[in-house]
């Protein structure tokens, strides 16, 4: 049964499931350099909100998610005379990279449930607070994780690459929010 409060309530309850599988292939100075990789991520979520009365109310909500992602590197050293090869392979081979000589194929899994928590007070009909807690993932972009060397800046020996042995951040946060929708929407937030 809802109260009066909660007569158009919703519930929302979804389904994801997001495949990336990549080979980047690439030719420094005819060595080959290969990145296969394959990111796979499955989740069941819900939401919803309730209202105890006019001015308070909760949002619930959680997040089931499986999550794999195998990256497998097949490189050697360059062995060539030209400036760029030395460059390259001083990148590679730092100790603050990844340590390819270790490990050239990685596997990350993980299951995790990602719940959360907020209380919310109407201080006005355009004015809201909300209090809440909660359990998050950051996931990485490609762009930290693909380790193709860029070499476009090689002369000035600045080469970009990525770490593909980079792992998402498990977080819990906390935050308190406040929203104004007088005029358009304005939110601000503080957060830990």
């Amino acid at each position: 049964n809802l109260n009066k409060y909660n007569e158009n309530s919703e519930f929302e309850i979804g389904l994801m499931f997001e495949s990336d599988i990549e080979q980047i292939n690439s030719d420094i100075e005819g060595i080959p350099f290969t990145w296969d990789y394959d990111n796979k991520i499955e989740a069941i979520y819900f939401n919803t909100q309730y209202q105890f009365t006019e001015l308070f109310g909760i949002q619930l909500g959680a997040r089931f998610e499986s999550h794999e992602k195998h990256s497998l590197i097949d490189y050697n050293d360059l062995d060539c005379v030209a400036d760029i090869c030395d460059v390259f392979n001083a990148v590679i081979n730092h100790p603050t990279f990844i340590n390819l000589e270790d490990e050239k194929d990685v596997l990350y899994e993980s299951e995790r449930v990602y719940p959360s928590l907020y209380f919310q007070y109407k201080l006005s009909d355009s004015n809201q607070i909300k209090f809440g807690s909660g359990r998050r993932i950051n996931r990485p972009s490609h762009y930290y994780t693909n380790p193709i060397p860029n070499l476009d800046e090689y002369q000035a020996k600045f080469i970009r690459v990525g770490n593909p042995y980079l792992n998402p951040e498990d977080l819990y946060k906390t935050e308190l929010s406040f929203i104004n929708s007088s005029l358009g929407y304005f939110k601000t937030t503080l957060f830990y």
